[in-house]
Parts: C-alpha cells; structure tokens; sequence
C-alpha cells in the first residue's frame, strides 16, 4: 500500500489518482508498467495543454513544474499536446467510415488495415514519445480503438495487439475496482471493451 505523503509532479506521469467512495480514501493506480525503484510521478494539472497554461495553473500554489515534459517543451509538442484529443477522434471517424466503406465492398477491410491501422499506431508512437504513453485521455482511447481494429481484422496474434490486449485488460480491471464493481460472475469474466 503506498501511502503518499509528497508525489513528485510530472507532466508525463506514471501515476493517477481517484478518490475512492468506498473506503474513503485516496487510490493511487498505475497508467503504465513502473520497474522496480522507480520513482512515482502524478500530475498536479492537466497534460493536454501548453506548458504555458500549465505553468500558470500551478503559479498560485509557488510551484514551477520542472518535468521534462514542461522543461523541453516545444511550441510543436505543445500543439501535439492540445491537439491530441481532437486528433483521436478524428481518427476514430475515419476508422468508423473506412470499416464501413470496406465492409459493403467486402474487400477484407483493405482499408482499415492499410490506411487506418497504420495512422493509429503512429498516434500512439507520439502519443508515447511525448510522454502521454498512459492508459489516459487520447491513449487509452487509441488503446480501445487499436482493440476494436485487431478484433475486426483478426489479427490477434501480433505482437502489438497482445499488447493493446493487456494494456486494455489492465485498466479495465483497475477500473472495477475502483468503482467497486465485480470482476465476474457465476466464474465468468465480467469486464466489457468501452466503446469510444
């Protein structure tokens, strides 16, 4: 049990945290895989905006983020930052579209697999290399998605999509636990995919 006394901010954290209904307390959950010895980082504001704006959201409290995230920032991943949400979804409509335009044409989903699968794996390489690689906001709906993609394309076997599999049955377990919902029932599995 971590019992948090100071967390280090960090715009690209490793960390998030809710407040529990049910025991009445602060939980803390993971947003990515974290080794041994490292050290635990939240956010004390929110992560899809300039650094500008998040400088000046935390200035009335006497603190400067110093993060990476914050301390190399760049007026492009600053754009990439506010953008990103926007950017999922447009994805997602184009994902939406292409499935159906490939499904009347019963072409073997051409389109989702050549066009809309790649776009969405190299969102989610941005996504990580900007340090938003975490089961929140435009990533974890990158995640459902690229879920989705695999299971319609059948491809369940590649190495990505096992991935995206864990990552998603990780966050979809931390979530009924948190909102105190079971995990199954009469022994079977209860957790369903969101839909975006």
């Amino acid at each position: 049990m971590l019992t948090a006394t100071h967390l280090t901010c960090s715009c690209s954290p490793n960390t998030n945290f809710e407040f529990s209904l049910g025991s009445f307390s602060l939980q803390f959950h993971a947003l990515r895989d974290i080794k041994a010895g490292e050290e635990i980082f939240v956010s004390y504001t929110d992560v899809d905006v300039p650094v500008a704006e998040r400088r000046e959201r935390l200035a009335p409290y006497g603190f400067t983020c110093v993060c990476t995230a914050c301390s190399c920032a760049t007026l492009e991943s600053d754009k990439f930052r506010q953008a990103a949400a926007s950017e999922m979804k447009v994805l997602n409509s184009r994902y939406r579209t292409a499935k159906e335009y490939d499904q009347k044409r019963n072409n073997g989903m051409r389109l989702v697999r050549e066009i809309i699968l790649p776009k969405v794996l190299e969102f989610r390489r941005k996504l990580r290399e900007e340090g938003l690689g975490m089961m929140l906001g435009a990533y974890l709906n990158s995640t459902i998605l690229l879920h989705e993609v695999y299971v319609q394309l059948g491809m369940f076997e590649e190495p990505e999509a096992k991935s995206v599999s864990k990552d998603l049955m990780a966050w979809m377990t931390m979530t009924a636990r948190i909102q105190g919902r079971p995990l199954s029932e009469n022994g079977k599995v209860v957790l369903k995919v969101p839909k975006l």
